[in-house]
Parts: C-alpha cells; sequence; structure tokens
C-alpha cells in the first residue's frame, strides 16, 4: 500500500483560461494535501505541501473534476491589471478554494513596455474545513 497517491485532479476555468491541480492522499490518514509549484505568487517557484483537515473522498480512479465556480469578485480593473478573486466548489469533498485570476492587457504602460498580454490563475487558497 503507498503511503501517499494522487486522488483526484481539480480542473478550474475562468474567462476561457483553464488549470490543473493534483490532490493527494495520505494513504494511512486519509488526509487530503496538495503538493504544488509556482501557484503561491506568479513569480515564485518553489514547491510546497498543503496539507489540508479534511479527509480525501476515497476515490481510486484519479478522477479529473471541473471546479464549480460560487461567485467571481474584481478587485482591481484598470488599464494595466485586472484581478478577480474566484470561490470554488469542490464537489467531491465539498471544500472551496479562492483563487486569483490576473490578467495583464495589451495596453502598454510606456512605449518601452514590450510586456505581451498575460492572463494567469495564482495564489490556490485550499480552505480549511470549520
Amino acid at each position: 500500500m503507498s503511503v501517499v497517491k494522487k486522488e483526484a485532479t481539480y480542473l478550474f476555468k475562468y474567462d476561457g483560461l483553464e488549470e490543473q491541480v493534483v490532490a493527494y492522499v495520505d494513504g494511512l490518514t486519509n488526509t487530503r494535501f496538495i503538493n504544488d509549484t509556482s501557484r503561491n505568487s506568479l513569480t515564485d517557484a518553489r514547491t510546497y505541501v498543503s496539507s489540508l483537515n479534511y479527509k480525501g473522498s476515497g476515490a481510486t480512479d484519479f478522477p479529473t473534476i471541473e471546479a464549480e465556480l460560487v461567485e467571481a469578485e474584481t478587485i482591481q480593473d484598470n488599464n494595466y491589471i485586472k484581478i478577480v478573486k474566484l470561490l470554488y466548489l469542490l464537489p467531491d469533498v465539498n471544500a472551496h478554494v479562492i483563487v486569483d485570476f490576473v490578467h495583464f492587457p495589451e495596453e502598454k504602460v510606456s512605449q518601452w513596455d514590450t510586456s505581451p498580454e498575460r492572463r494567469v490563475f495564482t495564489n490556490f487558497n485550499f480552505l480549511l474545513k470549520s
């Protein structure tokens, strides 16, 4: 029996963008956790482990599950950046995730700005259950 195994892949969708996050489960305690990279900020590529305080779903077939968008709130929207806070439900474990959607439009800050348009998901915050 494997101590740690993949349990599900979550698919997050917003404004034509898709991102996948893999959830793991501890085979001894059935505790869910996320072992992730590049999702805690736009520039930080460190790997981190987030232990969650709820049990895994018990799935054995490693499904891909579309996270359900519950709410979207625009935090900032101007010519240079758009930030939207997204609240998703993970239906298999009845847990929530808050994600930032960041859009840097093509409009340039100055004539020397060569940054291309970018749209990214960042700051995946898997909420603990109370």
